[in-house]
């Protein structure tokens, strides 16, 4: 496939470079692409005047929050169209039992799909997709950039050694770059209620350490392997991946309610699918 970088945004992209899918996930409409050479031939410069994207958890994404969207939707001509709007609410897609998208105020054009939604920080928490129509009413839809994941961890790891990978600014993962394995998905309820808990945390300590060194070391960032934050049906995933290989202790916590703690509980086994699905975990109020 051909790549045109947008380089000012005043003028058309002009087709630059050759580039090869790595990874993809068709029901997502998802790809992970690698520049290979030049239009003309040409080896890829050691410098690309690209800037690289810092990718946001769209599981902590609250209605009223910011979006922007930037693409190439047909009614906007050749050059690029900014819009922007707020989270509208959530959505499951795909129908099975996650949440995996935004409804947005954003105006999102025939074309916008596949382009970049952002925070109000610039980093990218999901992939323009779709709308839905009703007479004169539109809501417009985007994938949470999570889903895309399992997508991203695939194509790094068949990557060079050295590439450099997206950097996650998810709260508890100390920004530490993506590694392959294993993303968690599961739901957090009140054990009377049997709703979902919004806001609950999902901490997943590194191998090794102890919910008491974590408590000792005044729950520092850098002993976290992964960690994910519910939505408001109580749904979450985790990010980044976690290693295949390993046993972790899990901490489940949430305002108002008691603390749960599964102490070397969770083993992620070499046949665990890149999305695992847990079972759902319920918390008692204090």
């Amino acid at each position: 496939m051909i790549i045109a970088p947008t380089l000012d945004d005043r003028r058309v992209p002009v087709p630059t470079y050759v580039a090869q899918m790595v990874s993809g996930n068709p029901t997502l409409d998802v790809a992970v692409v690698k520049i290979v050479g030049t239009l003309k031939g040409q080896r890829v410069p050691a410098t690309l005047p690209l800037v690289p994207i810092t990718l946001a958890d769209s599981e902590a994404v609250r209605v009223r929050n910011f979006v922007g969207v930037i693409g190439y939707p047909g009614v906007g001509g050749p050059t690029l169209t900014y819009t922007e709007g707020q989270i509208a609410g959530f959505e499951d897609q795909d129908g099975d039992g996650v949440i995996d998208s935004f409804k947005t105020t954003a105006e999102i054009a025939g074309g916008n799909s596949g382009g970049l939604a952002v925070d109000a920080k610039g980093h990218q928490i999901g992939i323009p997709t779709y709308g839905a129509s009703e007479g004169a009413d539109k809501l417009d839809r985007i994938k949470m950039i999570n889903a895309a994941l399992p997508t991203i961890e695939e194509a790094f790891a068949s990557a060079t050694p050295g590439t450099r990978r997206p950097t996650p600014s998810t709260p508890g993962t100390g920004n530490r770059p993506a590694t392959k394995g294993v993303v968690l998905r599961g739901q957090i309820i009140d054990a009377n209620t049997k709703r979902g808990v919004s806001g609950a945390l999902v901490i997943i300590l590194k191998p090794g350490v102890s919910v008491a060194a974590f408590e000792e070391s005044g729950f520092s960032d850098t002993l976290v392997a992964s960690a994910g934050t519910a939505d408001r049906s109580g749904n979450y995933q985790t990010a980044p991946a976690l290693a295949r290989g390993q046993v972790y202790t899990v901490i489940i916590g949430a305002k108002g309610y008691q603390p749960r703690v599964f102490e070397d509980a969770l083993e992620i086994t070499n046949d665990d699918p890149d999305v695992t699905k847990i079972e759902t975990i319920a918390i008692e109020k204090r």
